[in-house]
């Protein structure tokens, strides 16, 4: 009786440890968040940033804005033709569906999108919640020892700056699958349990997204052999394969009960410009193997277990060190006591056995492997690039080892000298990292242009905090008494809540988050909104408006105020539609992931907007020099200006060129070809032989006369390095009386990255406020053509680098006119998403519609299903006979269709495995 009642006390304070140990946990970090919020607060911003990493302002804050609206108001749709050129929810945010944020949205819904940004931040804290108890769960198989489980989880939680990762709201929930499908391996190698948890974990992750699930779910398998060597003295190849075919029978059920989101996401993400590799996945896995970190990257790694402003990835990509794109290199672990920690586990390891050494030391290799190998690196990150993005993997094995570190410490350490030597061997190693540190961000140009006195401020604290955790750590070595060893526990609480507190403090960057105007301005009735009302009035075709001007974004801001743009920005952008971008743009204005409108630029860059259907441009100030503009209204600060090339949403044509000839031209003679041709892929110009057009005729047919001898060069300015800047000046008298479109023709040697800028005199002086930019991004025999205003005298031709030669220039005047616009279809857009609308041929021919090619797009002409072609690269298109027709547009996602039939018969399957589990089992 006695023993039993002995045995009840034990439980009984063993249970007010642990609760005291949750509500340690929570103060710590519900404290965190409220310093970093307070500290927004008074600096009057939002948790939006701006400046780290553009995802969030460009992208993400305007879908989850669209996806709260849709919910509002009941019509939310999958494929939009707002999302960029057209694309699906798939395409645009690979982790759009990620269970517990779609709940927040939700709630948006029900409070109002201007809330948008409140309720994300409600989000990010309950995901961190979540995570951090959860962690708490998981260390339970560790130790018993829960004050400092708590700490381990506290850091855990903070892992990779995960508060202010405001460039993906998404992202934050990594770390909550991660740690629930660990907690799941742990408890099924030593229970047998816990096999619906991760059917449930993996289902609701692969949810989320295949992208982080797959780096989950291959740390987790490796992990997971490892642990069951260490947990089982003796092997048995039965138990092994019974026990791991059920792992895996569980985890694909999951896997693909899910299939209704992640099939589609899948292939969107496959389809993305970031799987571009050409060569096979074995052969690059070999070119890798081979390739290591260089000697001077290593003090970055080690420097990444510190917190981040003690330089982190910074120092590798040229930024501000610490302070910049957390997500391109997640920190390892988030304490300045990771070293300290990381000795004693070691030695424990050591003392515990041949089995135990064996398989951490395999471990150890791995990890050393995975941060410094290409290869692995290549593996981890999709087989798609070299990445450190995936580093978030080993967050839980960290909490392990700081954990048990810290056990070593409190509890085991006690006057053998080895010990101390073992202990103090982690403070001199750790505070060898931050002075290399300090000395590496002292050398560095970048950190002494942009740093900060907080900045300086938060370096010096964490110096101060690490001696102050040094003292702490040789006081409980000292003694041996229990009581003041869980008082010291309490101490390190508050250092290592000072340490995470203090980083949030400067990390957040308050410079770099928007301001509270911003975004109260962009969900306010603003006069961008009434210009967008005004045309909604007086146009109801179905058009793309965009803007010269920065509200929220200058990308993909239609889908907070609710137009069809031209605009597009997307990490995972559609690799048909980046090849749009690169093959059919100005240079200048495209990038991998980006498409911003050259506005101010000619006609000759209009045309491949005018073929997106670009009707109306929004600007602020006024758009000079420019022909192809027609300023139409003026609402408040907004002007409303009608491109005059562009009148119906679809385009027309009766001549076609193959795709092989127009790759062989740069981009002065394609903006030419797609002036009057549309691009077919060779494997289809069978199918256009009554309108296929040899490409060297159509541009034949540009018929130009060169007054190169009317003009003159003046003001040539140059240098040892090359041409800087000259004048031409035109006899425009002469261009007068010969008529035509008057073009420049500028061929040139550049050795060095740099924007070639012309700036153009009608009569007014040289306009240096609207330049037309063409970019030289390599260093190869290149070429600009421009389509001059009229009235031109003088044109300035400057760069703005060093090592540019000019090859020669031509003024001439062209015979063909460039191709007005002509009305020659009503587009409309349907309530449902569909798009449908008449269209006159004059002759047989192709029409283009300017939506991002996808084989789920379906296209009905005259009630019909005709075969829908990929045309220009990455849009859309279908052959049309001479005459009158209807057509209809609409999105058919074949995927989500087989998904959810995959989804349901997975559904049956995983529960008939937990009836018979448990008849087996009774």
């Amino acid at each position: 009786m006695c023993s039993k009642s002995k045995s009840i006390i034990k439980d009984f304070f063993d249970n007010i440890d642990r609760t005291h140990s949750y509500i340690l946990l929570l103060i710590l970090i519900l404290g965190t968040f409220g310093v970093t919020f307070i500290s927004m607060h008074s600096a009057d911003r939002v948790y939006v940033y701006e400046d780290v990493g553009s995802d969030t302002i460009m992208s993400y804050l305007p879908t989850y804005s669209y996806i709260s609206e849709g919910i509002k108001n009941g019509d939310l749709d999958i494929w939009s033709s707002e999302f960029g050129i057209g694309n699906t929810l798939y395409s645009k945010s690979a982790c759009f569906a990620e269970p517990l944020l779609l709940i927040f949205l939700f709630f948006t819904a029900l409070v109002g999108v201007g809330h948008i940004t409140v309720m994300l931040v409600f989000y990010k804290l309950t995901v961190i919640i979540l995570t951090a108890f959860l962690c708490h769960k998981f260390l339970q198989f560790f130790s018993d020892k829960y004050y400092l489980i708590s700490i381990a989880s506290f850091i855990y939680a903070f892992n990779g700056f995960e508060i202010i990762w405001g460039q993906h709201y998404f992202f934050s929930a990594y770390n909550l699958y991660l740690i629930a499908v660990f907690y799941c391996i742990e408890k099924i190698l030593r229970e047998k349990k816990g096999f619906i948890f991760l059917y449930i974990s993996v289902f609701f992750s692969m949810f989320y997204t295949v992208y982080m699930t797959y780096m989950i779910l291959l740390t987790a398998g490796i992990y997971a052999l490892i642990r069951y060597f260490q947990l089982n003295e003796h092997f048995s190849a039965k138990k092994f394969f019974s026990l791991f075919g059920r792992i895996l029978l569980i985890t694909v059920l999951g896997m693909t009960s899910s299939a209704i989101v992640s099939l589609p996401g899948t292939l969107a993400l496959i389809n993305s410009g970031r799987v571009t590799n050409d060569t096979s996945f074995l052969s690059t896995i070999i070119t890798y193997a081979g390739q290591w970190q260089s000697p001077g990257e290593i003090l970055p790694l080690l420097q990444r277990f510190f917190s981040g402003n003690l330089t982190g990835i910074g120092s590798n990509y040229g930024y501000m060190p610490g302070v910049l794109n957390y997500y391109e290199a997640p920190q390892l672990f988030f304490s300045i006591f990771f070293f300290v920690a990381l000795f004693p586990y070691f030695h424990s390891v050591i003392r515990s056995g041949r089995r135990r050494i064996i398989t951490v030391s395999i471990s150890t290799v791995l990890v050393v492997l995975l941060l410094t190998n290409n290869a692995f690196k290549f593996i981890m990150y999709g087989l798609s690039t070299i990445s450190n993005r995936y580093t978030f993997v080993l967050f839980p094995v960290l909490a392990i080892v700081i954990l048990k570190g810290f056990e070593v410490i409190f509890y085991e350490y006690n006057s053998k000298i080895i010990n101390w030597i073992v202990f103090f061997g982690g403070v001199i190693f750790s505070g060898f990292v931050l002075c290399g540190n300090w000395i590496d961000s002292s050398l560095n140009d970048a950190t002494k242009n942009y740093v900060t006195e907080g900045f300086r401020g938060l370096k010096v604290s964490n110096y101060y905090m690490f001696f102050l955790g040094a003292v702490l750590f040789s006081i409980v070595i000292a003694i041996n008494n229990e009581k003041y060893k869980k008082i010291i526990t309490y101490i390190l609480a508050v250092i290592v809540f000072l340490n995470v507190s203090n980083e949030f403090f400067f990390s957040t960057n308050r410079d770099g988050a928007v301001k509270k105007e911003k975004i109260s301005m962009i969900y306010s009735d603003n006069d961008t909104k009434k210009a967008l009302d005004y045309l909604r009035s007086v146009d109801d075709s179905f058009y793309r408006v965009d803007k010269t001007y920065y509200d929220c974004s200058s990308q993909t801001d239609s889908l907070i105020y609710d137009y069809c743009s031209v605009s597009d920005y997307n990490s995972v952008l559609s690799q048909d539609i980046k090849d749009y971008f690169t093959y059919y743009m100005n240079p200048r204005y495209t990038y991998n992931t980006i498409l911003e409108p050259a506005y101010i630029s000619s006609r000759n860059d209009i045309t491949a907007y005018s073929n997106m259907g670009l009707r109306y441009i929004l600007s602020r100030s006024k758009l000079q020099d420019q022909d192809h503009y027609t300023k139409i209204k003026k609402i408040g600060d907004v002007i409303i200006y009608r491109n005059n090339y562009e009148n119906s949403f679809v385009t027309f044509y009766d001549k076609a060129v193959k795709k092989s000839e127009f790759m062989q031209y740069e981009y002065p003679e394609r903006n030419k070809l797609i002036t009057d041709s549309v691009i077919i892929n060779d494997e289809d110009s069978g199918d256009f032989d009554n309108i296929l057009i040899n490409a060297d005729d159509s541009l034949a047919e540009f018929d130009e006369l060169d007054i190169t001898a009317q003009c003159e060069i003046t003001d040539l300015t140059q240098n040892e390095n090359g041409m800087t800047s000259m004048v031409i000046n035109i006899n425009n008298e002469y261009v007068k009386e010969n008529g035509g479109d008057l073009y420049i023709d500028i061929g040139y040697l550049a050795f060095s990255i740099q924007d070639i800028c012309l700036y153009t005199d009608t009569g007014k002086g040289i306009n240096k406020k609207n330049p037309y930019i063409i970019s030289v991004k390599d260093s190869n025999l290149n070429h600009m053509r421009y389509l001059l205003p009229r009235n031109t005298k003088r044109i300035l031709f400057k760069t703005d680098g060093d090592g540019f030669y000019l090859n020669d220039y031509k003024i001439s005047l062209s015979g063909k006119k460039y191709r007005s616009a002509e009305k020659i279809a009503d587009v409309k857009k349907a309530d449902d998403g569909i798009i449908k609308g008449t269209v006159n041929c004059a002759s047989d021919g192709f029409m283009l519609i300017p939506i991002t090619y996808d084989e789920d797009i379906n296209v009905y002409v005259d009630e019909e299903p005709v075969k829908v072609y990929k045309a220009d690269s990455g849009l859309t298109g279908v052959k049309l006979q001479k005459g009158n027709h209807s057509f209809v547009v609409r999105y058919n996602n074949s995927m989500m269709k087989l998904g959810a039939i995959i989804s349901l018969i997975s559904v049956l399957l995983f529960t008939g495995y937990v009836l018979i589990d448990k008849k087996m089992n009774r």
